[in-house]
């Protein structure tokens, strides 16, 4: 198999920082020999292990120190980190941060080199395992995607098809909103009316928690589908707090006029207020 049909893949591809060249050669080979129900869960394996796993490995950095590499640029540890994304882009640069380092720098080039090496290893070791019959996948995906697929997924949304982690790109709060805290003080959980209603275009959600907890505050209609979320799974301190919904679905679009209902969603309580939009 020659080398240069995969030379595509340096630098996530031509340097534009996708899909992580070694990754990419990694499940090309598996892809190669075996067939497509079998070479899934083998690169979901094999990719989640390079999201979740302090690279470069231990080992690959004691056979530098060792002088074992056949290219010496350079023979000592190197800084680890996890890069939670198979994406080039994200994992060169957290490393880099992490390192203290240019892309350009010979350190980079080496952690890169060396991480190629663990995933060569890495796919070997799936490969082995997959022949031998005892193959067991591991991985999960990590919870904040799940959270997010839970909207964005076939259930409801049905918009996003992914195993990425999606605060990498989208950071801990991708559904930014007008939700304010107006109060510190508070001694009970409660959702109360929202105002005005019957409202047009907007109305006020008023709530409040009592202790730190996980909050979602969502807009569902008649017949009980979500249409958007006001407040998306944020840890939320004590206090009152003030969300405004605007009359708009997921996408941005006027909603009907009709009956809709509020529903906020904490670890410990739960209550739903109805709300009229009239146009």
């Amino acid at each position: 198999m020659p080398i240069e049909t995969l030379l595509y893949g340096r630098g996530g591809g031509a340097g534009w920082g996708t899909l992580c060249g070694c990754l990419n050669g990694g499940a090309a080979i598996i892809s190669l020999v075996t067939t497509k129900s079998q070479s899934t869960p083998l690169i979901t394996e094999l990719w989640g292990w390079y999201n979740s796993t302090m690279l470069p490995t231990d080992q690959a950095n004691q056979v530098a120190v060792s002088g074992q590499y056949l290219v010496h640029n350079y023979d000592q540890v190197l800084p680890q980190n996890i890069s939670g994304s198979p994406l080039c882009h994200i994992s060169v640069t957290k490393w880099c941060v992490n390192a203290q380092k240019k892309v350009s720098d010979v350190k980079r080039k080496e952690r890169c080199a060396r991480v190629t090496g663990d995933l060569a290893a890495k796919t070997v070791e799936l490969l082995n395992a997959h022949f031998a019959g005892n193959f067991v996948p591991t991985y999960v995906d990590p919870s904040t995607l799940t959270a997010c697929l839970g909207c964005h997924g076939s259930a409801v949304l049905n918009n996003v098809m992914t195993k990425m982690e999606c605060t990498q790109c989208h950071g801990d709060n991708p559904h930014p909103n007008s939700v304010e805290r107006i109060d510190p003080v508070v001694n009970s959980f409660e959702l109360y009316q929202n105002y005005p209603n019957p409202f047009n275009p907007s109305t006020k959600i008023r709530y409040s928690i009592s202790r730190q907890e996980k909050v979602t505050v969502g807009i569902y209609d008649i017949q009980g589908a979500l249409i958007k979320l006001l407040v998306d799974h944020e840890v939320q301190s004590p206090g009152i707090y003030e969300a405004v919904c605007d009359g708009t679905d997921f996408s941005g679009a006027k909603v009907a006029s009709g009956i809709y209902f509020s529903r906020l969603e904490t670890d410990s309580f739960m209550k739903t207020i109805k709300m009229s939009l009239v146009k």
